[in-house]
């Protein structure tokens, strides 16, 4: 099976599951596979109907902004990005967007407090810092559709992640999947899917400040 017709079998899975429950999560992946597939009307219809049943997924509110950013609809994706930082303020990569976004409008009071609220949650991030101090310097030129591209690699999705050998049984180690559980309250499941994660990016900090708040919390309480 090559890989286009891998990704149309799962976008009938995926379709089934939604079919049989409408309010399913397992809408993010049907999106995430209609976009790699390039059917991206299709995609944004999925999470927009998804979204009514789940509206505090950030998942689905970053990727449906993604594709108004894509279209350059940017008030319209700036929205969806608002919301992602307002369900989780901690997400060091969307409110990097917003900055970049915010910074290029000239809207200096809105980069303010999106660097006062992300700074408070991590004080001691020195790349964050490095960010945020090249930003109101004027020599961060990262270009915006590049931060876009940053986090969408970060949220690495179900087709993207390596099998490990000692992940038992046949389960797909996936950042989106784990996230799901964290969203879900299964913190258990999710520290369980983002140790995994660690190991094949041991250096990668967003998995590690993940699996340090997941620690933090109570992983017996498990939905």
């Amino acid at each position: 099976m090559n890989n286009s017709e891998y990704l149309e079998s799962l976008e009938k899975k995926y379709n089934k599951q939604l079919q049989n429950d409408p309010a399913s999560n397992s809408f993010v992946l049907l999106a995430e596979v209609l976009l790699k597939l390039k059917k991206s009307d299709k995609a944004l219809k999925v999470l927009v109907n998804g979204l009514r049943h789940n509206k505090y997924n950030t998942t689905a509110r970053f990727l449906l902004g993604r594709i108004y950013f894509e279209r350059w609809l940017i008030d319209s994706a700036k929205k969806e990005f608002e919301k992602v930082i307002k369900l989780a303020p901690d997400n060091i990569a969307v409110s990097k967007i917003l900055l970049q976004i915010y910074t290029s409008e000239g809207n200096e009071d809105r980069v303010g407090e999106i660097s006062r609220n992300i700074l408070f949650f991590h004080p001691d991030n020195q790349e964050l810092n490095e960010f945020l101090n090249e930003l109101i310097s004027g020599s961060q030129t990262l270009e915006l559709k590049d931060m876009v591209d940053e986090y969408a690699d970060f949220k690495s999705s179900v087709l993207n992640v390596k099998d490990i050998s000692n992940s038992k049984g046949s389960d797909i180690v996936s950042s989106t999947l784990a996230e799901l559980y964290y969203e879900q309250g299964h913190y258990k499941d999710s520290l369980e899917l983002y140790n995994k994660l660690l190991l094949i990016n041991p250096a990668d900090k967003s998995i590690i400040e993940r699996i340090e708040k997941l620690k933090s919390l109570d992983v017996r309480s498990d939905g």
